[in-house]
């Protein structure tokens, strides 16, 4: 399997510094900081930052939990990372179909005009509102 640097949108290469590890515990699986580094490297995309934490996930998973059958349990880590990357690739073009259909940089803003002290616009011909 090739080597790859990860990569922000940016196309910016990440060093291994600033890609958080996945950690196994019974408490959350990224701590605040990682989910940030996550949101930031995605471009504050929340549905982006998710794919790229299950993909992180699934990394382990294949790393870890190898496929073992014992006399009554079975695990299958393989299958599980399939599904977890599966899962981030619904994500990512969930966030591609949202990216596309929001608009363009569109705001709406109400800016107050500042009166002269007759209480009307300047221009009015002596018009009072």
């Amino acid at each position: 399997m090739p080597c790859t640097t990860p990569t922000n949108r940016s196309g910016r290469s990440v060093s291994s510094s600033t890609t958080p590890p996945v950690t196994a515990g019974s408490g959350p699986v990224f701590s605040d900081r990682e989910l940030d580094t996550f949101l930031g490297l995605n471009g504050q995309s929340v549905l982006r930052a998710a794919a790229q934490a299950l993909l992180m996930i699934a990394g382990s998973e294949v790393r870890l939990a190898k496929k073992i059958t014992t006399q009554d349990l079975a695990t299958d880590g393989p299958a599980i990372a399939a599904e977890l990357r599966a899962l981030a690739k619904q994500l990512r073009a969930q966030a591609t179909e949202e990216e596309a259909a929001a608009p363009e940089a569109s705001f709406f803003g109400v800016v107050e005009y500042p009166y002269t002290s007759g209480g009307r616009p300047e221009l009015a011909g002596g018009v009072s509102w």
